[in-house]
C-alpha cells in the first residue's frame, strides 16, 4: 500500500514582507515533508509523491516574483529542498533497483 505524501500548505499570495515570510514558513514546511518522505523511503514503505512535483513548482513560481533581494535570501533553503529531493529521488531508484526494477523504469 501506497502512504500518501502529505503537500505543505498552499501559498496564499500576500503582499510585501508577509509574503515572504508566508514563503519562508511553506520552504520549511516543505523540507519538514522531504525528511519525512526520506524516513518512509528508507523504511521500505510505498509512498505516493503525487502533488509533490505541483506544491514545489508552485513555491518557487512564488519566489520568483518576489523581489530580486529578498529571493536570494531563500536561495540556501530552496538549495536544502533540491539535495532533499535528490536523495529522495536516489534512494527510490536504489529501492527499485534492488527490486529488479528495469533500467528503463531507472532511468538509465
Amino acid at each position: 500500500m501506497n502512504a500518501p505524501a502529505t503537500a505543505a500548505a498552499p501559498i496564499e499570495t500576500r503582499a510585501g514582507e508577509t509574503h515572504a515570510a508566508d514563503l519562508r514558513t511553506a520552504i520549511a514546511s516543505l523540507g519538514k515533508l522531504l525528511t519525512e518522505v526520506q524516513d518512509q523511503v528508507d523504511a521500505g514503505i510505498n509512498i505516493d509523491l503525487g502533488g509533490l512535483a505541483e506544491t514545489t513548482a508552485a513555491l518557487c513560481s512564488e519566489v520568483e516574483g518576489l523581489p530580486a533581494d529578498e529571493a536570494r535570501a531563500m536561495v540556501a533553503d530552496l538549495s536544502s529542498l533540491v539535495e532533499g529531493c535528490e536523495r529522495i529521488a536516489s534512494a527510490v531508484a536504489a529501492r527499485l533497483a534492488a527490486d529488479g526494477a528495469p533500467k528503463d523504469v531507472l532511468g538509465a
